[in-house]
């Protein structure tokens, strides 16, 4: 989901999407707040990719509020 140079797993779509449906087999509602969330970090990734100067502010409040130790 979220890409490795920004400090996460670099999970695949398939892999999310597996995940997904694993969730929502047993929790609908908490896999659809999921994909909510899933939606917003994903676009933002996905923008951070192709160079959109948004995600680059993005990427350096992550860095700041990411824990540490």
């Amino acid at each position: 989901m979220v890409p490795e140079e920004l400090g996460g797993l670099g999970a695949s779509l398939w892999q999310i999407c597996y995940v997904q449906a694993e969730l929502a087999r047993y929790d609908g509602a908490t896999a659809l707040a999921v994909a909510m969330r899933l939606h917003s970090t994903l676009s933002l990734a996905f923008n951070f990719r192709h160079g959109d100067k948004t995600a680059e502010a993005c990427r350096a409040g992550w860095r700041r509020s990411a824990p540490t130790g």
